[in-house]
């Protein structure tokens, strides 16, 4: 099974916030299992400016086991499909969460 991690995982994590060391521990026990732990190009995005380089935050992704997986057409649309019927099912909210 695949782990899609969000910017505000890895946010805490590499900011150093309290509780950075139990999403580490998330991830190192979904690499051991029979999964994959990934970020897509957006979180990429969203992240990598907290290091100086490129190397750096390849670096600090592989020490945490955060391997890249670009999103195709197909898993967007998904993605967006599945929001949809998130927003369906919940009450009209006046903030989204960004972490969806």
């Amino acid at each position: 099974m695949i782990l899609a991690v969000d910017t505000f995982v890895l946010l805490i994590i590499f900011k150093g916030k309290s509780f950075a060391e139990k999403w580490v521990d998330v991830i190192a026990r979904s690499n051991r299992g029979a999964g994959q732990v990934v970020a897509c190009d957006v979180v990429v995005a969203e992240t990598s400016s907290l290091f100086p380089s490129a190397t750096a935050y390849a670096g600090a992704m592989r020490k945490i086991g955060v391997a890249f997986s670009s999103i195709n057409q197909s898993a967007g649309v998904r993605a967006g499909r599945t929001f949809r019927e998130y927003r369906r099912a919940i009450e009209p909210r006046k903030f989204i969460d960004p972490s969806f």
